[in-house]
């Protein structure tokens, strides 16, 4: 589910998914993810480490995508560096969430 503001209950997000691993020298990373008609959901991550705990991490969604046959990843932040980083790693924007409060 699109939450408008990039976040999502815990419970929220790790129902239906899976959650994986990943630890290298740029530090480790946690995510989950899930299938949705063939595009692979990421629906939380975290990490620590170096800068390019990024790039290990974005490593490990791409093998798991592959292995399970998605042809698409996806994801929603809030973080605009995180979009920065996506995108430099040939994620696009697919959309925008606006909102207008009403008085």
């Amino acid at each position: 589910m699109v939450d408008p503001q990039g976040f999502e209950t815990l419970a929220g997000a790790l129902n239906g998914a899976a959650c994986f691993s990943i630890e290298d020298d740029n530090g480790k990373a946690v995510f989950a993810a899930r299938l949705e008609g063939g595009k692979l959901w990421i629906t939380a991550a975290a990490g620590g480490g170096r800068a390019a705990v990024f790039d290990s991490l974005e490593n490990g969604i791409v093998q798991l995508a592959k292995a399970a046959k998605a042809d698409k990843v996806g994801f929603q932040t809030a973080r605009r560096g995180l979009v920065k980083k996506a995108t430099n790693a040939g994620y696009i924007v697919t959309g925008y969430i606006l909102e207008k409060a009403i008085a």
